[in-house]
């Protein structure tokens, strides 16, 4: 879920900027790709990564800026920038095993290219299942901390971290080794969609299903965020004939044209909980009114919602005892 509603009110100064780098991006691609590479390879390499960096400093779009360094390695495979900043942005995104070539490739040219590469190799294998590997370069951060104890970079990363995943690659390797024996279905293309999909939830009989969306159809705000997908809305569907039906916005009474994100429905598929950013992120609470309208939200009431951050709900099935996080102290 985006973090803060504040961020709705992004400069746009930054935000024009990026559109016009990342549109720049693509036509000078186009150019160099249709014209035959008229130029040499590493001078276009150096534009492309110009334009990367200025995707990347300039605006929250990763994936984007993630692309554009894939692209410079099309001209330039053994740029140690370029590896590194794909492989950094692939684990801040999605298809995170993807990230173990370009990291890879960056400790073969400069294993001491940046402080936190052998943190970041070890992130990589391990989200890849090799989980040796990932022990391997886990280990030789944590060594390289002790050996290092005053270093204070910007790409230090706390060796406890470090410690916490080497845990998670045991028990990741136990259940890999030992698999259950379960089938992951994709619900279709009625629910989800070429845009992020996310966090979603159904009722107790499995004939409703209500989910996040940053899809631009059905949307309230046809614009973009600063990471150029569209908002968060809520979005929901039902089961017809054995099947979802097509999934549409919940209602404008509970998305409105900035963030919102679904948490849960309850079993009975009459309440539901959503989050909104307001003072620093609330849990909120809708009533279904009939089978198509929803309650206006309003927070939860009683001793839930703090000024700190609440998040990702979860009921019992009577609905009388709520899980939440929360970051109070």
């Amino acid at each position: 879920m985006i973090n803060t509603k504040d961020s709705n009110l992004k400069d746009n100064c930054t935000y024009r900027r990026y559109r016009k780098s990342y549109l720049f991006f693509l036509a000078f691609v186009f150019f160099i790709v249709s014209n035959g590479y008229a130029q040499d390879n590493q001078d276009i390499a150096n534009q492309l990564i110009q334009i990367a960096d200025e995707i990347y400093i300039n605006s929250n779009a990763e994936i984007q800026a993630r692309d554009a360094y894939v692209q410079v390695l099309d001209f330039d495979p053994d740029n140690v920038k370029a590896n590194y900043m794909a492989g950094y942005l692939y684990l801040q995104t999605i298809n995170k095993e993807k990230a173990v070539p370009y990291l890879a490739r960056v400790y073969e040219i400069d294993p001491e290219y940046t402080f936190d590469l052998y943190y970041q190799l070890g992130r990589a294998y391990q989200f890849a299942l090799d989980f040796d590997n990932s022990k391997e370069f886990f280990y030789k951060y944590i060594e390289l901390c002790q050996t290092e104890p005053d270093y204070e970079g910007e790409d230090r990363i706390p060796p406890e971290l470090a410690e916490k995943h080497i845990e998670e690659c045991f028990i990741g390797a136990d259940l890999v080794g030992a698999p259950l024996n379960y089938n992951i279905t994709n619900v279709g293309p009625n629910v989800n969609s070429e845009w992020p999909d996310y966090g979603p939830s159904v009722n107790q009989d499995e004939t409703l299903i209500v989910f996040t969306s940053r899809r631009p159809d059905g949307n309230l705000n046809q614009d973009v965020f600063e990471d150029n997908f569209p908002y968060e809305e809520i979005f929901v569907a039902k089961m017809e004939n054995d099947r979802w039906g097509r999934a549409t916005n919940i209602s404008d009474i509970i998305n409105t044209p900035f963030f919102e994100s679904s948490l849960t429905i309850s079993d009975n598929g009459q309440e539901l909980y959503i989050y909104l950013d307001e003072n620093r992120g609330d849990i909120y609470f809708s009533a279904k009114i009939n089978s198509e309208e929803w309650s206006k939200p309003v927070p939860i009431p009683g001793e839930v919602n703090t000024g700190n951050k609440e998040t990702s709900v979860a009921l019992s099935p009577d609905g009388n005892i709520m899980f939440f996080a929360s970051d109070r102290v």
